[in-house]
């Protein structure tokens, strides 16, 4: 693995097109010891930027999942098979994954990408039960859709929420959800997805003081805690060594959650 170092360059092995403007990238890369909610520094050979890792396979097999919205992106999904990127990681702390109990796991769009290796361990351990809750723009626009209904059973549960009302509940994912968490019972909540949803999302969990993780994605130009553009204040946490896994605890001292970030220059701009 290639912690601070210069990325390692890999070929790209396979491809596979989630929707209309996300694609997976798989490689192989020796990091045997990446966590679910963990990401890398990825290099298109122009540009680096950070991606969470959305497969964790064998023998070093990895995947990201990149959706087109700038430059970089845009370029990452243009690529084909043996093309060449640079790899550098893993960063980040991980997901605390539950031993039993029931797990809500709640990915909006591209969100649900970090949440994929989770969600491969929760459904692997007999006594979690796991929800998940994923939703989009409308059906079209959900990846991952197909893995999660082929794993449907007893054991784990799928709804589908769309703004366009496509596909499953008509509306907003955090609507969704508010009205869940009042119906059910959960003793872990797993989330990633656009900031105002996630905040929505966590004012809502705390009536019933549910344990939970978020992932947050900042602009991030080391990985290692340098640049300091990352930072979420008060705390001055950095999410890509303080996180970008954060809870309960530190979400509610967090005033730029759901508010405020860092723009590519350091200035503070709305989220």
């Amino acid at each position: 693995m290639n912690i601070i170092g210069r990325p390692k360059i890999v070929k790209i092995v396979d491809i596979r097109e989630e929707t209309s403007n996300i694609k997976t990238l798989y490689f192989n890369y020796d990091a045997t010891d990446i966590r679910p909610g963990q990401f890398l520094m990825i290099w298109d050979l122009r540009e680096e930027i950070p991606l969470s890792v959305s497969y964790i396979g064998e023998k070093g097999l990895l995947g990201i999942s990149i959706k087109g919205v700038g430059e970089t992106t845009k370029h990452l999904i243009s690529l084909g098979k043996d093309d060449q990127i640079g790899v550098r990681g893993p960063y980040g702390n991980s997901f605390n994954v539950i031993s039993h109990g029931k797990a809500l796991v709640i990915g909006g769009g591209i969100g649900i990408a970090p949440l994929m290796p989770l969600i491969k361990i929760l459904i692997s351990k007999p006594e979690v039960f796991t929800t998940c809750v994923i939703g989009a723009k409308n059906a079209y626009d959900i990846p991952f859709l197909e893995d999660l209904q082929i794993i449907q059973s007893k054991f784990f549960k799928l709804h589908i929420c769309t703004d366009d009302g496509s596909m499953g509940f008509h509306g907003l994912i955090s609507d969704f959800v508010s009205t869940l968490l009042v119906e059910e019972d959960f003793d872990k909540i797993y989330l990633c997805g656009p900031e105002l949803m996630m905040k929505k999302i966590f004012d809502a969990s705390r009536t019933k003081n549910i344990p939970i993780e978020a992932s947050l994605e900042r602009i991030m130009k080391c990985g290692i805690g340098i640049c300091g553009q990352c930072v979420i204040d008060p705390m001055g946490l950095r999410v890509c060594k303080d996180g970008p896994i954060f809870n309960e605890k530190q979400l509610e001292k967090l005033t730029d959650f759901g508010v405020h970030k860092r723009g590519y220059d350091g200035s503070i701009c709305d989220i």
